[in-house]
């Protein structure tokens, strides 16, 4: 159930969905830019969290600002990102890494000097995020990783995401899915939310709690699941049946104008 104003009270933390709440494909969406700043005014502090892997927190961080939002790196959080941390430490003799996913999640990775290697009996981990160049040959690859007995890491559960012009695309988690099934086993983490390890890693990074922060996303699934995990409020975006039009409208309800 999204949350109402009234359960935000002292909250001065909020973690942000993008896509369909604030931008979707290459512009944002009416009044979420102007609603960012009021929200900063306003004492607020935010931090953008996406459930993407095929991009990197610096490419999101650019992304906003070209729209008018001011960000640095550290104030986004991707799949990408926190996958490429798990599996850093867990593997702290830096084995390398099977990776099933894209050129965002490969430097994600090698920030966390991380090397990746395509021969399965190397690997001391295999990370799964969207790879549209997934095929049985990879799949194959990651099932005689796997059989190894090494860590498998998903970065999220996403059964689509809106492709141009709206058309619905498969999504990491299919895919994610072919891998646990071809091992017969669950991945070990899935980083992406509905987890509610975006939040709780930002707890760690901020010196904040779960009674500081709240979720603001269009999805009941993946945000509000993420906050429920957390035990945070979550309020729901454009469902005006359960939440609010727009990031403007929740906004202003907020600030009560």
């Amino acid at each position: 159930m999204s949350a109402t104003t009234a359960d935000l009270a002292g909250r001065r933390w909020l973690a942000l969905d993008l896509d369909g709440v604030l931008y979707h494909g290459p512009a944002a969406l009416p009044g979420a830019v102007e609603a960012v700043r009021d929200l900063r005014a306003s004492g607020r502090t935010v931090r953008f969290v996406t459930n993407s892997s095929a991009a990197t927190r610096a490419h999101v961080a650019t992304k906003l600002r070209r729209l008018g939002v001011p960000c640095t790196v550290d104030q986004v959080t991707t799949s990408g990102y926190l996958a490429a941390r798990a599996a850093s430490r867990l593997l702290p003799d830096g084995q390398p890494i099977l990776l099933l996913g894209s050129a965002g999640l490969v430097q994600e990775c090698e920030s966390f000097r991380l090397v990746g290697t395509d021969d399965p009996q190397e690997a001391g981990a295999v990370i799964v995020g969207l790879d549209v160049g997934f095929s049985y040959l990879r799949l194959a690859a990651a099932l005689a990783a796997l059989r190894r007995g090494v860590p498998l890491i998903g970065c999220n559960r996403d059964r689509s995401y809106p492709g141009a012009g709206g058309t619905l695309l498969p999504g990491c988690g299919p895919l994610l899915a072919a891998v646990e099934s071809a091992a017969g086993r669950t991945a070990d983490v899935v980083v992406g939310k509905p987890a509610p390890q975006m939040l709780t890693d930002l707890w760690d990074l901020t010196g904040t709690g779960h009674s500081d922060w709240f979720v603001v996303g269009d999805s009941v699934e993946a945000d509000l699941g993420m906050a429920a995990a957390a035990g945070v409020p979550g309020v729901l975006i454009a469902d005006p049946a359960m939440g609010y039009r727009s990031l403007a409208d929740f906004t202003n309800a907020l600030l009560d104008r």
